[in-house]
């Protein structure tokens, strides 16, 4: 029995279809290994994705990876949530949660800051079409 079988299960069900490459999307303790795998061994037509979710979780966490400094923290504590659940959301692993933390700031920050800008034409509707999303 090989070793790698669902790899090579899904190259093989692609090789049916003629085509050229093929797309595996794992959540993130399968891609860790997968990725491993297909770097490692004779996959160079297998392309391994993590899922949207993972993505998501990921990229939340780079926004507190980021902005760890800035007082991102303390507002959100401050003002939304209670200081002991912000650290999840700032991780990601509140997902849902930290969205709408996220849109709520960017939100107030746009208010505040780009009635300040002096625009003119289409620089002013286009702030305005970020600001009323």
């Amino acid at each position: 029995m090989h070793k790698y079988i669902g790899i090579n299960y899904a190259r093989d069900r692609i090789k049916e279809t003629k085509q050229s490459a093929t797309i595996i999307i794992f959540d993130l303790l399968f891609y860790l290994k997968a990725k491993k795998i297909v770097v490692s061994r004779e996959f160079e037509d297998v392309i391994v994705r993590l899922d949207d979710f993972h993505t998501l979780m990921s990229y939340l966490g780079c926004i507190d990876y980021l902005l760890a400094s800035s007082g991102l923290k303390e507002l959100l504590s401050f003002i939304i949530y209670a200081s002991i659940s912000v650290d999840k959301r700032l991780s990601g692993h509140a997902c849902a949660s930290a969205v709408r933390a996220n849109i709520m700031l960017r939100r107030a920050l746009t208010t505040l800051i780009f009635p300040e800008i002096e625009l003119t034409g289409e620089g002013e509707k286009e702030v305005g079409i970020i600001i009323s999303w």
